[in-house]
């Protein structure tokens, strides 16, 4: 059971400093070192007491770019909310499948589907990790087309070392409404599958079955049969096996098209590192000084309110000066403590939170929210730790 515990300043000037308290809150006042009697309070908060975690992946928000016609480059929005840490897919189709698609800095080439049949066009789906300082929109350039679309969709929870588990692609080419994926075998529990779909001519999509629809976008208005439609949709899946064909059916104009279909490999994370074995602060003036003994790596976040949900995501890494919501990292790293410029008589609240080096020895343990994982999913290299 949590408990709060109060220190009392012994005297003016002082030096106070915390037990070990696996469970709770210390709230430390402490006077600075001066004539005048000011003070700051510090609140200094503890992680509970180590556990097994896993990360789920979440569906964040998506945004995309309808009636673009024959531009040489599409314009999409930042997904809504995005956060550092976030996996990014973008979803681009063009017409011919001859057409050169560059992409904004920082997207990787996931996959890439070309139809030479019917009226040739192609889908690609391009990866990014959002980092701390994403731009509000991201364009996408072409050579010379006869149409385009694309959308781009946010998830959470996404190892940022290996996002992608498996992904593949399939063409369709006869004419038809129906574009159907090939159908993969993922290879980890709790993926997140996408699905795009393309097609040669300008309609509205109906998503394959049990699938959440978040992009359905034509280059031309609808119906035509000039131009292509562009379908992105995701869904859980909990088990490793088949992800099925998922076929999306156009409304309207049956045409050839290209599909693919991809699994999102969520973190999954060993034991999470024991808590400090103390965590203190020091109020000074003009000054706030840290201490806490670990053998892992820390991050310390600072707040002048009282924390509520702040909390490292699972498998991202943080430099000092990220913002985890209203919080501010102000140390990440090894070492023993560290002292922050501070301004008097202003309230101070701290969380610390461990990490461990070492890759995971589980596949998939018990899930618990609230908690940085101390390990790395298997393969994972992430994280150089530096004296904070």
């Amino acid at each position: 059971m949590n408990r709060d515990v109060i220190w009392q300043p012994v005297r003016k000037g002082a030096r106070a400093s915390a037990p070990t308290l696996p469970h709770g809150r210390l709230v430390i006042p402490v006077f600075r070192r001066c004539t005048r009697f000011a003070w700051a309070l510090l609140v200094v908060a503890y992680l509970g007491v180590p556990s097994l975690v896993e990360a789920a992946i979440a569906f964040r928000s998506a945004a995309s770019t309808n009636q673009n016609g024959q531009a040489n480059s599409i314009t999409i929005a930042r997904p809504t909310g995005t956060a550092k840490g976030d996996v990014l897919l973008a979803v681009i189709a063009v017409r011919p499948n001859t057409v050169t698609i560059t992409a904004p800095t920082g997207f990787a080439l996931v996959n890439r589907q070309n139809n030479t049949t019917g009226n040739p066009s192609s889908v690609a789906v391009y990866s990014k990790v959002a980092t701390v300082s994403e731009p509000a929109t991201y364009t996408f350039t072409f050579s010379a087309n006869t149409g385009n679309a694309g959308g781009i969709m946010a998830f959470s929870g996404v190892d940022n070392a290996s996002p992608i588990n498996v992904s593949g692609g399939s063409l369709t080419t006869t004419t038809t409404t129906t574009i159907a994926g090939p159908s993969l075998t993922t290879t980890v529990a709790n993926t997140m599958i996408i699905a795009a779909r393309e097609i040669a001519s300008s309609s509205t999509w109906t998503p394959p079955a049990g699938m959440t629809e978040v992009i359905d976008v034509a280059s031309l208005a609808t119906p035509n049969d000039n131009g292509l439609a562009l379908e992105g949709s995701y869904k859980t899946q909990a088990a490793i096996g088949a992800t099925g064909t998922l076929p999306a059916t156009a409304a309207g104009n049956p045409d050839t098209g290209t599909a693919i279909t991809l699994a999102l490999r969520p973190v999954v994370c060993g034991a999470v590192a024991a808590d400090p074995d103390a965590f203190a602060a020091t109020a000074q003036s003009g000054q706030v000084i840290l201490y806490w003994s670990s053998a892992s790596p820390v991050v310390v976040l600072q707040k002048t309110s009282a924390f509520g949900s702040e909390a490292p995501a699972s498998g991202v890494s943080y430099a000092v000066n990220d913002t985890i919501g209203t919080a501010t990292v102000v140390c990440a790293g090894t070492g023993a403590g560290t002292t922050l410029a501070a301004t008097n008589s202003t309230t101070y609240y701290y969380m610390a939170f461990t990490r461990t080096l070492r890759r995971a020895t589980r596949a998939a343990p018990r899930s618990r929210r609230g908690r940085w994982p101390a390990r790395l999913p298997p393969g994972a290299t992430r994280w150089r730790a530096a004296p904070c």
